[in-house]
Formats: C-alpha cells, structure tokens, sequence
C-alpha cells in the first residue's frame, strides 16, 4: 500500500485548523461564559444597591413619620396646656369675684357694667358665664347677689310675720336657711329694742321652744321707733345663731 505523501501535510493542516477553531470557540465560549458572570455579579451588586436604598428610603421615611407624630403630640400637648392655663385663670377670676360680692360685699372687678336702673343707681353687671346686680333703691333694696345670666331684677321682697319666721326656723332649719338666706325679706313684728342704728325685732314663746329675735341693721332714722310699735322691717337676712334662743341678722335694712 502507497501512502500520498502530498496528502499528508494537508490533512495535518486542516487538523491544526480545525484545532484553531475549536480553540477560538472554546475561547468564545469562555469569554461569553465570563460576560454572563460579569453581568450577573453587576446584577447582582445592582440588586444590593438597590435594596440598600430602598432600606434607607423606608428607614428615613420611617423617621420622618415619627418625627412628624412626635410634632403632631407636642402641639396637641401643647394646646391642651394653653386651654388648662387659660380655663384656670379665667375660673380663678370668677371665684374672686363671686368672693368679693358674696363674703366682702364689694366688687365685681371683672365684670362689665351693662344697664343702670333708674330706681335709686342699681347696677348691673355681666362676667363670664356670671351675672351681678348690686341694689341700690331707694328706701328700698341694697345689697348685691350673684348668679348666672338668668337672674332678673326684682325688688319685691317675700313678706313674712315675726310668728312665721319663728316657726319655720325652729322646725326645718336647713330648709328655712335655703329658703330666706340671703334673700330680700319684708317681716312685720313689735320693736324690743332700739339702739342707734339697730332695730330689734322679737317672737316670744312661753314655752321657749319657738323664741326668736331679728336685729336688723337699719340705714334710714330710727329715733321716732320706740319699744312695742309694730313695724315692718326690709332687709337682706344674712347670718343667725342658734343657741338657746334663734337668733337671725339683717342688714341694709329699712323701716317701713
């Protein structure tokens, strides 16, 4: 058997061709295998990065919640703390003066005078949530009462006889003290005594049981009164001592 021996070398070379290419493709194939790690680790550091900055988002977004909530209690805080303060200091100036009228007669000092009365220079005067009338009549009623926007100028007295009085103090004295306390009376009774400015009005029981003197601190003249006249006396009764004998207090009074 003869060999070609110009055949030879070209196969040789053919094979070292196709070696080449097997070589370039290996070599294709390798560099596309490191393009899709590459792209894959890029991906991947992308996929960090963005999650990175979706976490910090959320975070300052998280912040940024709570900062808000904490400014939205400090106002709210705050606010009440004002209302509180003002609430405080406005009932503050409405116990003075409801103090003033009611313990020391005088006042109000944060009211607003609103209306004078033609009847002697009564006054009246309106606060918050409060209403003051100070009686000045003439011959008539003096003194001051407090009250909501409700009360009514009225100077008509409740008329009441010494005997009644007596009565009705002696057997309920809680309900006559709602009844007559501070309240403008007109009692009728004999004089027991008169003594300057005071005129002294008495009920006498036999039995003691039902005993009771009025003295009645009297503003118009009182030296044409003498023991045993039958009078009747208007005023503001104010105080009583229950001893004894009951004992009741008027005052701003005038005989009649």
């Amino acid at each position: 058997m003869f060999w070609n021996k110009d055949k030879i070398p070209n196969l040789r070379l053919e094979d070292d061709e196709d070696l080449f290419t097997m070589g370039d493709d290996k070599k294709n194939a390798d560099d596309d295998q490191l393009d899709i790690e590459d792209y894959d680790e890029v991906d991947n550091d992308y996929a960090d990065d963005f999650y990175e900055t979706y976490e910090d988002d959320e975070d300052n977004e998280s912040i940024e919640i709570n900062k808000n909530n904490k400014l939205n209690v400090l106002f709210i805080n705050k606010i009440v703390n004002i209302s509180l303060i003002v609430v405080i200091v406005l009932g503050l100036l409405i116990f003075i003066d409801v103090l003033a009228v009611t313990r020391f007669n005088s006042g109000p000092f944060f009211a607003l005078k609103t209306k004078t009365y033609g009847d002697g220079g009564t006054k009246e005067y309106h606060g918050l949530l409060y209403k003051v009338i100070k009686y000045n009549e003439k011959g008539g009623r003096v003194d001051t009462i407090i009250g909501s926007w409700n009360i009514d100028y009225d100077t008509t007295p409740i008329s009441i006889g010494m005997l009644d009085l007596a009565l009705d103090f002696n057997n309920d004295l809680g309900g006559s003290l709602d009844n007559y306390m501070d309240k403008y009376l007109k009692v009728e009774g004999e004089v027991i005594g008169v003594n300057k400015n005071y005129i002294t009005l008495k009920y006498k029981d036999d039995g003691k049981k039902y005993t009771t003197t009025l003295k009645c601190n009297v503003l118009n003249e009182t030296k044409k009164y003498k023991t045993g006249d039958k009078v009747a006396v208007v005023g503001t009764l104010y105080n009583y001592e229950d001893d004894n004998d009951l004992k009741l207090y008027m005052k701003n009074c005038y005989v009649k």
